[in-house]
């Protein structure tokens, strides 16, 4: 063991000092293969990033963890959404919050009606909940306000487009005009509270509201009832077993979706995202390897007189086998060590300091990218194995060559 241990140092000391007799080719080669990892890496974080954004918006900011609907709800959303109500007493949210992980629950009501302000109507998609439960489910609500104040009840908050289209600011008083479950005409006043940042990244709609609870209630005449419930977990990564706990705790009536489920735009984007990096960064990977493979092939053909004396002088093929694979092995190390080195910093500093990208006719978002070690471990030994392949050809070709002919070349 120690005898195979000394053969390894002498090999890479003698690898060592080969490449750095070839300072300009192994550089490129080197920084070649940092900038590969550099952009693997920082394409990682990157998506990592947005992924996070995307799921701590629909969380915190939009739905909460798990959903629970009536039986036959969200497939017939779209007919008539007010039959699906049920009664959201204290009772009801009791027992979902006695369930295992569950921290808090908030009743809803998502519905359609117009706005009016002075001689000025619009239809307008609205979103009612109670402002206790719902803060605590969805805490990135409270960030959500240029203007004004958190909603309470007898209370509405407006988007930006829909405050500037009916003049509405903080203090002014809105009326709303709805149909109850029966089709009967009923109206219902809300004075604003506060106006929201355009950041939401899960409603599509740039005219929209939130009412507190009360206000829907009574317009739609559905006292004490709710259409749906927002619940938040402890652990929102993994909400499979609340959603079935809360499943059994409610009954047949009833159907519970996790955030996943509800969210399936958002992954696809997500995966999108991963396989335009991925095919991107690999191309950058692929050249840096084709440059080993240049860089050793090169030095095969520069250094043929010296290969053809080391084997006149006995030197064992598989002994030069091994010196080209170690040169490719420490210029592998190197690169991957350079731009490891720095991805891993710049990620870091961003995922502190928050990277600002810019959206058209909307706030800007704040990324906080970060890398999974499993992922900066599987990367950076694909580079190593990569390097490693990519100079097997030119090793053999120098473990081949005859000393008779290596030696009369020039």
């Amino acid at each position: 063991m120690r005898r195979l241990a000394i053969i390894f140092a002498v090999v890479f000391a003698i690898a060592a000092r080969n490449v750095l007799r070839h300072r300009r080719r192994s550089i490129l080669t080197l920084l070649a293969i940092a900038l590969s990892v550099i952009m693997m890496l920082f394409a990682h974080g990157l998506v990592n990033g947005l992924e996070k954004l995307l799921i701590d918006e629909a969380v915190f900011g939009n739905m909460g963890a798990v959903q629970v609907h009536k039986q036959g709800f969200t497939a017939n959303v779209s007919k008539d959404p007010l039959s699906f109500r049920f009664a959201a007493d204290a009772a009801l949210l009791a027992k979902i919050a006695a369930v295992k992980d569950v921290t808090a629950v908030s009743a809803r009501i998502p519905f359609a009606a117009m706005l009016s302000a002075g001689d000025k109507s619009l239809a307008t998609p609205i979103l009612a909940f109670d402002p206790v439960g719902e803060y605590a489910v969805c805490p990135l609500r409270l960030e959500n306000l240029t203007r004004g104040a958190r909603l309470h009840a007898g209370e509405a908050i407006l988007s930006p487009a829909l405050a500037d289209r009916l003049h509405l600011t903080p203090g002014a008083t809105a009326v709303l005009l709805g149909s109850d479950s029966e089709g009967v005409l009923n109206a219902a006043e809300a004075k604003v509270a506060g106006v929201m940042k355009d950041v939401a990244l899960l409603t599509m709609q740039p005219k929209m509201m939130h009412v507190a609870l009360d206000v829907a209630q009574g317009l739609l005449r559905m006292d004490g009832q709710a259409l749906e419930l927002a619940i938040s977990l402890k652990d929102y990564r993994d909400p499979d077993a609340a959603k079935r706990a809360i499943a059994e705790v409610l009954g047949a009536g009833f159907e519970v979706h996790t955030w996943r489920e509800r969210s399936k735009a958002q992954s696809d984007f997500i995966e999108q995202r991963k396989r335009i990096f991925g095919l991107i960064t690999r191309t950058f990977l692929l050249l840096a390897l084709i440059g080993v493979a240049n860089t050793m092939l090169m030095s095969v053909l520069s250094r043929t007189r010296e290969i053809g004396t080391m084997l006149a002088v006995g030197v064992r093929r598989a002994m030069i086998r091994r010196l080209f694979v170690a040169e490719a092995l420490v210029i592998a190390v190197a690169g991957t060590g350079l731009g490891a080195g720095i991805a891993l910093s710049l990620i870091a500093w961003l995922g502190r300091a928050g990277l600002t990208m810019p959206m058209p006719g909307k706030a800007p978002m704040i990324l906080h990218p970060y890398a999974s070690p499993a992922f900066v471990t599987e990367t950076l030994l694909f580079v190593l194995v990569g390097a490693l392949l990519a100079a097997a050809l030119p090793a053999h070709r120098a473990a081949k060559l005859k000393p008779v002919e290596a030696l009369a070349s020039l």
